[in-house]
């Protein structure tokens, strides 16, 4: 269900974040935190998986799909989101249509940073993995 959640934020669907940025040149903050968080848990998922050596088994799907196909897209999806936003939003008529401190937007990035690393490296990259829900504390106090 996550991975789902997060391919339809990868791909831009609908009432994602992505799409609102590209489509719409608004950044939604509700959207964002909620891209971070679907981010997080798969992650989190990722993780736990790996640490309890469990590969779920599904008769619908080969197995080189499994292995291959469902990370190659996930891989994608989160290179493309480790530098996209950033670069996206970074444009001065972005910034101009959606007026917020920088040190919102510096966070913002450095977060989806910090999980793009996590992901592709399989360990958090802070000490304690629980500072993501901080630095995610520190953007949802930003109401827009």
């Amino acid at each position: 269900m996550v991975s789902e959640k997060l391919l339809n934020e990868f791909q831009a669907g609908e009432n994602t974040f992505l799409f609102s940025i590209k489509t719409r040149l608004v950044w939604r903050h509700e959207q964002f935190i909620v891209l971070l968080k679907t981010m997080l848990k798969y992650c989190e998922e990722k993780c736990k998986e790996k640490e309890s050596n469990k590969v779920e088994e599904s008769d619908n799907v080969d197995e080189d799909d499994k292995l291959y196909e469902s990370p190659k897209i996930m891989s994608k999806g989160f290179w493309y989101i480790s530098w996209f936003i950033k670069e996206w939003t970074n444009h001065p008529n972005f910034r101009r249509i959606n007026p917020k401190p920088e040190q919102y937007y510096n966070v913002a990035y450095e977060l989806i940073h910090a999980i793009s690393i996590w992901y592709f490296l399989e360990e958090c990259p802070y000490m304690d993995c629980k500072d993501f829900y901080k630095e995610l504390k520190v953007l949802e106090k930003y109401k827009y």
